[in-house]
């Protein structure tokens, strides 16, 4: 059998992505620069058309966004592309061109297993070792990205190869996932209540408190900017069938929605999702 070169141990398993998505925040950066991008062309479109100005400045800024954007989406697939994931005798080693990353099968706590929503039967895998106390407290993680039957790959991580599952997809019952000789002695699913929505640490209440403020943001910007433009139609001449018109309407309008969309996704992370994940079930 092939060795690993970093610790001279045989390799047990070897694979690379097989899914080469960025993950969510990639994504999700990419789509502030696009909305960004958008934004700002719609306002040198204005200057353009309504000033007769060259909006250098005003498209430089739009075109930097878009490449940020594109580069946001792009690069971790080329990162991705480059990897390559190692299960040695003793440790689990991440290779992402000339960098790498190892841990000790055997001091792994738990893994956490993130199904992909595009291919069922990929996902990524997250090595976790904790020390919960004493002045090392700290957490260890080693994330395996889109692998195929991140299940199966576990099951090879802690030793269990002859019954590591098939991996087939991310919705099998329990049943379906026991060891040989393992079974369901108690199973429960919390009952909702109330106080589980409510923020619970400094984190959550420091997110509720920047998402009030950013819907306070949304309400000025909608009161003073109806009356802005109504005074660009009667006192600036601009009609409002005009094409400069409906692009400094759309500026507007998707700058009101940006900074309404990250006040929800910030009350939603901080009291529904942790108000979601007080009610999952244990097992």
């Amino acid at each position: 059998m092939a060795r690993d070169p970093l610790f001279g141990e045989r390799i047990v398993w070897m694979a690379s992505p097989t899914v080469m998505a960025p993950p969510p925040l990639a994504r999700a950066v990419s789509a502030l620069f696009f909305v960004l991008s958008a934004i700002s062309l719609s306002f040198a479109l204005v200057i353009a058309l309504a000033l007769s100005i060259a909006p250098t400045g005003t498209m430089l800024f739009s075109v930097w966004c878009a490449s940020l954007g594109i580069a946001a989406r792009e690069v971790p697939r080329i990162w991705l592309k480059s990897a390559r994931y190692v299960v040695t005798e003793q440790h689990v080693i991440t290779y992402f061109g000339p960098f790498r990353r190892s841990i000790d099968r055997k001091a792994i706590s738990f893994a956490r297993i993130f199904w992909d929503d595009s291919d069922r039967n990929a996902g990524d895998l997250e090595l976790v070792r904790a020390v919960p106390t004493g002045a090392l407290r700290r957490k260890l993680t080693l994330k395996l990205y889109g692998v195929r039957a991140p299940d199966r790959v576990w099951a090879i991580v802690r030793g269990a190869e002859a019954i590591a599952p098939s991996g087939q997809h991310g919705e099998r019952p329990l049943a379906q996932r026991l060891d040989h000789g393992e079974r369901v002695i108690w199973s429960a699913r919390r009952h909702p209540q109330l106080r589980a929505y409510l923020p619970q640490g400094q984190r959550e209440w420091g997110l509720v408190a920047v998402g009030a403020l950013l819907f306070a943001g949304v309400e000025r910007m909608v009161v003073h900017g109806v009356p802005a433009l109504q005074r660009v139609v009667r006192g600036g001449g601009l009609p409002v069938r005009s094409f400069p018109f409906a692009a400094l309407t759309f500026g507007l309008t998707l700058a009101v929605l940006l900074v309404f969309a990250v006040g929800c996704y910030m009350i939603y992370d901080a009291v529904i999702r942790q108000g979601y994940g007080a009610s999952t079930r244990a097992t």
